[in-house]
């Protein structure tokens, strides 16, 4: 687990394209592990996630980087 400033380097300079945000089991981390493009996901997540990187993980999306904030 890295910071959060070296996780945001690898993101494309193009800036911030979709903020998902929503209740708890709404399918969140689901639509983020199957988002389609090549460019990267950004998961923000607290220290109460158990599911959402490993829920994620599960889609198509290969280039999902996971970040915990406090």
């Amino acid at each position: 687990m890295g910071s959060l400033r070296k996780q945001a380097t690898k993101l494309a300079p193009k800036g911030l394209f979709l903020l998902l945000i929503g209740p708890s089991k709404a399918g969140k981390s689901h639509l983020m592990g199957t988002m389609p493009g090549k460019g990267n996901t950004l998961l923000l997540h607290g220290q109460g996630e158990k599911h959402g990187v490993k829920s994620a993980a599960k889609g198509a999306n290969d280039k999902l980087i996971p970040v915990q904030w406090p």
